[in-house]
């Protein structure tokens, strides 16, 4: 699978003590580029992927990166468990964006 762009769809609410302050959605197109490795050893797999993007076009600047170990359980499925932390840095006229995320992942794949 090839990827070019991320797409946010977000609506942000600013409360305080129960009272609405600000209401905004955020919609844009994120174009990255990127590396993703993985190589497995007879049921046991290892990988990894970095990439960065925005450049002006959506965000200012845009990172994500993950490392993860995976078992292959038979042809069709793969369990993933890794690390993963993304930050998108974005800002127009009237909001900005500027938010980084990490943590533990578990994932699973079909393929066929």
């Amino acid at each position: 699978m090839i990827n070019f762009f991320r797409k946010f769809d977000l609506n942000i609410d600013v409360e305080r003590d129960g009272n609405n302050l600000s209401n905004d959605d955020l919609n844009f197109l994120d174009p990255f580029v990127g590396l993703r490795l993985a190589n497995f050893w007879n049921k046991f797999g290892l990988g990894g992927r970095f990439d960065m993007g925005g450049f002006g076009v959506g965000s200012d600047f845009s990172y994500k990166y993950n490392a993860f170990a995976a078992y292959q359980f038979s042809k069709l499925f793969v369990l993933e468990l890794g690390y993963q932390g993304y930050k998108p840095d974005y800002s127009d006229d009237n909001i900005g964006y500027n938010v980084a995320s990490a943590g533990f992942f578990i994932g699973g794949s079909f393929r066929f």
